[in-house]
């Protein structure tokens, strides 16, 4: 597992992530868990908070979670299910690792509030192209 300090400044340069505002919370040997405080630019026209950033948010999760092995890991396919709109105020992602190769790892991501609904589910294949740059 890469230091913490060493993956979190790996992931301070993506700008997309952070532009709305999705924060690392822990890292640790059995997963991640990011957050995001909803704000009214979260949401869509109907008032719920927009699909993309959901999906956002556990993307970003996996990405911390699979690179914590220390191999880059990019997304080869994502299958998101969105359950229930959030009712709460924060968003969370928390990571399992379902398996792992050499070139490949699973996972799975649950996105819930901070009232415990369950607002997405996301399985997520990613593919290790080499040493992580750190």
């Amino acid at each position: 597992m890469v230091e913490e300090q060493k993956l979190r400044e790996f992931f301070v340069d993506d700008v997309f992530a952070r532009s709305i505002g999705v924060k690392i919370d822990e890292i640790t040997e059995s997963g991640v868990t990011c957050s995001l405080a909803v704000t009214p630019g979260h949401l869509n026209a109907g008032g719920a908070v927009q699909g993309g950033v959901i999906f956002t948010l556990a993307d970003f999760a996996f990405a911390v979670a699979a690179n914590s092995s220390g191999m880059l890991t990019v997304s080869l396919h994502n299958d998101i299910t969105f359950m229930h709109p959030a009712k709460g105020k924060t968003l969370y992602a928390k990571t399992r690792l379902v398996s792992s190769t050499r070139q490949m790892a699973f996972y799975e991501v649950q996105v819930t509030d901070e009232l415990g609904t369950q607002v997405a589910a996301v399985s997520v294949a990613g593919y290790r192209k080499g040493p992580l740059p750190v």
